[in-house]
């Protein structure tokens, strides 16, 4: 899977939990509406299942954890993006639902092309959590997990975007 690909799947799936309110929030009065938030949730969180199950059949590296640090405020911070949707748009007005798909596509551009795929709040319902790891070479990365890590520990990782891991169970 292309990197552009894996980084297009990981943004759409983190707007998957908005995607489903919107859609029970159009069932009412915009079917049409209803239905494509239905589909993009549904196929976004498929793509992520897709995703994860092709990264854990990637052979793993092994390293040792000199220093971790958690991150899931972060994605407490992404989640801010959310109240967009609920606190500008008049869900009747077509012209202000064209402006909300306006900037979703624009941040799903920036969201895309920063990398920051690891920042997702779709992976944070799911179980996982995020850590900024350093590792015994001394380099950091951004890594995704479940469970607690510990500085000591002895890594199983994954690369699943620049600078970004998944940490892999045994």
């Amino acid at each position: 899977m292309s990197t552009k690909l894996a980084r297009a799947i990981l943004f759409l799936s983190s707007y998957a939990p908005l995607a489903l309110i919107f859609a029970a929030l159009f069932a009412g009065g915009r079917p049409i509406a209803a239905l494509v938030n239905l589909g993009v949730a549904t196929l976004s969180l498929l793509g992520l299942a897709v995703f994860f199950l092709g990264a854990h059949r990637l052979a793993p590296r092994q390293a040792k954890i000199a220093a971790v640090r958690g991150r899931d405020d972060q994605v407490m911070s992404y989640v801010m993006s959310y109240l967009i949707g609920f606190l500008s748009v008049a869900f009747s007005d077509t012209r202000q639902l064209l402006a909300l798909a306006a900037f979703f596509l624009i941040l799903a551009y920036i969201f895309v092309n920063a990398n920051i795929i690891h920042v997702n709040p779709t992976l944070n319902l799911l179980g996982y959590h995020l850590y900024e790891a350093t590792l015994e070479d001394g380099e950091v990365y951004n890594l995704i997990a479940r469970g607690r890590v510990r500085r000591g520990d002895t890594l199983r990782f994954v690369t699943v975007g620049d600078d970004i891991l998944l940490r892999k169970r045994a």
